[in-house]
């Protein structure tokens, strides 16, 4: 499951970095890059919509912050995200409602008083709950675990353990 490769990724989380991030983000840093972390600092203004240039990004954190104003809608175009994170900023409007944003639960989200409401379909543990009823329903599984491995960006590895009842 895992190799030796390295995922090209920046990680400027928990910096206490402040100001606007640039609206130029996207042509400063390598279209390559896939993974991007700003967390937890406290970067204010719009997200940029430059972040669309990059498209081989795969995750993109910009979770507690104090961003304002929507997701941009040329993030459409960031079409390899599987890991996304918005989430306790003061976003408004509406989650985009195109794939990948639709598939994210709402954690991803939660935390952002002007967001329109939260469709249903974002509910947590999502990947989870549809993976043990895939299993439950395809195999007679009684009491068994089911291990799931999944390569964070920066090629941790988080060990998920689901009873399957």
């Amino acid at each position: 499951l895992l190799s030796d490769e390295v995922t090209p990724g920046i990680s400027l989380a928990n910096n206490a970095l402040k100001g606007s991030i640039p609206p130029n983000i996207g042509s400063l840093l390598p279209d390559y890059i896939e993974g991007l972390d700003l967390s937890n600092n406290r970067f204010s203004g719009q997200i940029p919509s430059s972040f669309a240039n990059l498209t081989s990004l795969r995750f993109l954190g910009l979770d507690r912050n104090k961003l304002k104003g929507s997701i941009p809608s040329t993030f459409s175009n960031l079409t390899s995200l599987v890991g996304f994170n918005v989430s306790y900023n003061h976003l408004s409007g509406k989650i985009p409602q195109v794939v990948p944003f639709t598939t994210f639960d709402v954690s991803s989200y939660q935390g952002n008083a002007g967001f329109a409401a939260l469709r249903s379909r974002h509910a947590p543990h999502k990947l989870a709950s549809n993976l043990s009823y895939h299993y439950a329903s395809t195999q007679d599984l009684h009491k068994s675990n089911i291990v799931l491995c999944v390569a964070l960006p920066s090629r941790w590895v988080e060990l998920v353990v689901v009873q399957v009842q």
